[in-house]
């Protein structure tokens, strides 16, 4: 594979930020919400969600769980189908 091919760290950071923006909407939170629910200041969500930070595995776990979904959504394609809120609905 040409090295132009392989994906890049920045490249990754920014589908992540783009998967996460795209779930963040889907549950219609503002990055403010999610900061508040994540633990994370305003600034470090707008970072995430433009590709401009570095994440760590605690940081993918908080916004997972402000966000009810599981890490390995923010990994799949950004086309692909917004994962289900995993909070147990109230019957």
């Amino acid at each position: 594979m040409p090295s132009s091919a392989r994906p890049t760290a920045a490249g990754n950071r920014d589908s992540f930020g783009k998967r996460l923006r795209a779930i963040r909407g889907a549950r219609v939170m503002t990055q403010g919400k999610l900061a508040n629910a994540a633990g994370l200041s305003l600034q470090t969500i707008k970072n995430i969600e433009h590709g401009r930070t570095k994440l760590n595995s605690s940081v993918a776990q908080s916004l997972a769980d402000a966000l009810h979904c599981q890490v390995k959504n923010f990994f799949e394609d950004v086309g692909a189908p917004i994962p289900p809120d995993r909070r147990k609905r109230r019957t």
